[in-house]
């Protein structure tokens, strides 16, 4: 080897030299940029996937209370399963669950017909074809309209309720829960709400029967009726049970009277126990009025 090869052979190293540290510097560049990457906060700027939505309603007019329906007493709730598109459309709507109303299930159909939805999306944000159930809830009365409620109107309810629940206790009717609501109302002290509570079955019955009778009459007015006239049965008890002690011997008269006193303690101790039992709290309540 002669020396005009040295020069050439330098080079060479020095052209190796420069490779194998710039192939050894790529793994370290590539390590440093893995770790910036994982250092960025997670947000709509990575390139994630968008992730899965549900099925939105994004229009939804209300249906309309058939007015036959609201006449004839019919009340209750309608779950209509829909079936939505990758587009957006309605695919399919049934009734999933009826309120024994073909008036309202129809009505309820009619109304989510109209609805315009967005559709759901899979995890990669792709939009899908999706179910979903909707309830609707038919329901008369408001705390606005009750206290105008007609005893016609109220009669009407109850037929149809009967019809629909032969065999459930009276407060188990649509108009129960709001009429005991607004007969709390305004009460202030402890012991009146808690008598409220107590006579309010026997009130409500009490007002049905008589709202069969007195068409024209407010159901609020009748239920409030009943509730001051039962309020007024337990200070009659005292009076009764003196009336044996001071005259034993006036067998008819003193007979009749805790008769009487005792029907209406009955009444009062077991509000929903014998059809008797609101008759005779009504002829009481009767005289009071």
């Amino acid at each position: 080897m002669n020396n005009h090869d040295a020069p050439l052979r330098r080079s060479h190293g020095l052209a190796a030299c420069w490779l194998a540290c710039l192939l050894a510097a790529i793994p370290a560049w590539g390590a440093d940029a893995a770790a910036s990457t994982a250092d960025l906060p997670a947000g709509p700027a990575a390139s994630t996937p968008a992730g899965p939505t549900r099925l939105q309603a994004v229009e939804t007019p209300q249906p309309m209370y058939p007015p036959a329906a609201r006449a004839a007493g019919h009340q209750g709730t309608v779950v209509i399963g829909v079936l939505v598109s990758e587009r957006g459309e309605l695919l399919q709507a049934k009734v999933q669950r009826s309120s024994r109303s073909p008036l309202l299930d129809q009505a309820a159909l009619d109304a989510v017909r109209r609805w315009r939805f967005k559709p759901a999306t899979d995890p990669l944000g792709q939009p899908i074809e999706a179910a979903a159930s909707v309830p609707f809830v038919f329901r008369k009365d408001s705390a606005a309209s009750l206290p105008r409620k007609r005893c016609a109107e109220l009669t009407a309810d109850l037929k149809r309720w009967r019809t629909l629940e032969p065999d459930a206790p009276l407060q188990q009717a649509d108009v129960y829960p709001l009429a005991q609501q607004l007969a709390l109302g305004g009460l202030s002290t402890a012991a009146s709400l808690k008598q409220t509570l107590e006579h309010f079955p026997q009130a409500f019955e009490q007002a049905a029967q008589r709202c069969a009778q007195q068409p024209k009459a407010r159901v609020m007015d009748e239920i409030r009726l009943r509730l001051r006239a039962l309020a007024q049965v337990p200070p009659a008890e005292p009076a009764a049970s003196s009336t044996p002690s001071a005259g034993p011997a006036s067998g008819t008269q003193s007979g009749t009277q805790p008769q009487t006193a005792a029907a209406a303690a009955s009444s009062t101790s077991a509000a929903p126990a014998a059809s008797a039992t609101p008759a005779a709290s009504g002829a009481s309540a009767d005289r009071i009025r």
